[in-house]
């Protein structure tokens, strides 16, 4: 079973997409730490990476507090198709 998840870690993913990281700074589930690791490991890769953080959310609230966020960046996304 390890095995199968170290098959599966985000780390040997590589996107070919334009990707979003959100993180809430007050996050005590995902940790800025590795999120910023995962970032950093995304650029070194040349993925092409937006990453934003937010200092009062947590792991519940940053998906609403960064919507606004995100939402233009599909929109730009979704322009270049």
């Amino acid at each position: 079973m390890l095995r199968r998840i170290r098959q599966n870690s985000v780390e040997r993913i590589t996107p070919t997409s334009r990707v979003m990281l959100l993180q809430g700074l007050a996050d005590t589930t995902v940790v800025a730490p590795s999120t910023t690791l995962l970032g950093t490991t995304y650029q070194a890769a040349g993925v092409n990476l937006v990453f934003r953080t937010y200092p009062r959310s947590t792991h519940a609230s940053v998906a609403l507090d960064g919507a606004a966020d995100a939402t233009r960046f599909l929109a730009r996304v979704l322009a270049m198709r």
